[in-house]
């Protein structure tokens, strides 16, 4: 079994080198690296020169005029020659027994995908820590269950894998939809993943295939950025009701309009959350960012109404 390892990376070269010296240390080496980086970075592009110079795989570098973790990531798809291929990010380390790991599941060919744990650290040198009492699971009405960062004691079947760990079958994955807002890394993993058990194939979570992600190291914005509330709302909308049967997409929208989860948020979080604060301290902030999220809601089905609606799960 062939395996190759994407990675998008933007302007962390530095993170971006431990990364790839990280699988260099695996016990099972991968036989490609693709990194897909932007035109112009010539930071990122040269740590890879570097890497490729003195590995034992091949390290190609590959590049999009913009960034856009849909278009990156559909880039390395097409050049990507691996049976399997495994995901992380430049900010992120995998376990020296990641790739060995992952490969056995993929003897079960009823299995599209596997992915584990990312352990975050922080910036005090703590790694976020907590017991999960469910891992990547959707629920009916559209709630996003991930906590793949927490401690979970067993093997299961999931709905969801996080990006930065996760590995699928070269032959199930679809370019990723071009509808998602490009720009950020949020829910495109929706996407790729619901693909995959549309065509009744399990996704496995083992919460023994770990990377150390240190998410504190590189630049994100915050979860009251309006990109990426926006992001978040929009991605999220646009993908669960893409894969979702008519039942289950009426009761997302009551759900993601009227409730929501933060930053989804509708207007009952909104209103339990953030109307006491508004009234005490006059922040009016939060009032731009609900009317952002509702905007970004809207602006998917609009996506998805154009160009159709695919429901099957």
């Amino acid at each position: 079994m062939k395996m190759s390892v994407l990675i998008v990376s933007y302007r962390r070269p530095e993170l971006l080198a431990n990364c790839l010296r990280s699988l260099q240390r695996q016990t099972r080496l991968p036989d490609e690296v693709l990194v897909v980086g932007v035109e112009g970075d010539e930071a990122t592009a040269e740590v890879v020169r570097r890497c490729a110079a003195a590995s034992a795989f091949p390290v190609a570098w590959y590049a999009t005029p913009t960034p856009s973790v849909v278009a990156q990531t559909n880039l390395g798809l097409t050049h990507a020659t691996g049976d399997v291929v495994a995901f992380t990010n430049d900010d992120a380390e995998p376990f020296p027994d990641w790739l060995a790991r992952i490969e056995p599941y993929y003897e079960d060919e009823t299995i599209g995908g596997v992915g584990g744990r990312d352990y975050i650290h922080l910036a005090d040198g703590r790694i976020l820590d907590g017991q999960a009492d469910c891992v990547g699971r959707i629920t009916w009405f559209g709630r996003v269950h991930g906590n793949h960062h927490l401690s979970f004691p067993q093997v299961v079947d999931v709905d969801v894998l996080k990006g930065v760990n996760m590995s699928c079958r070269r032959e199930v994955l679809e370019p990723l939809d071009l509808r998602m807002v490009q720009g950020g890394r949020w829910h495109w993993e929706l996407d790729m993943c619901l693909g995959v058990r549309q065509i009744g194939k399990r996704l496995v979570f083992d919460p023994r295939i770990c990377v150390d992600h240190f998410h504190f190291q590189a630049a994100r914005p915050t979860i009251v950025d309006p990109k990426f509330v926006y992001a978040a709302n929009h991605n999220l909308t646009l993908n669960l009701m893409k894969y979702f049967v008519p039942w289950r997409q009426w009761a997302f929208l009551f759900y993601t309009f009227l409730w929501g989860d933060f930053p989804e948020m509708g207007l009952a979080v909104f209103g339990r959350t953030y109307l006491k604060r508004l009234i005490q301290r006059r922040d009016w902030g939060f009032i731009r960012l609900l009317g952002i999220s509702l905007r970004a809601k809207w602006d998917a089905l609009r996506a998805l109404a154009r160009r159709g609606v695919t429901a099957d799960l």
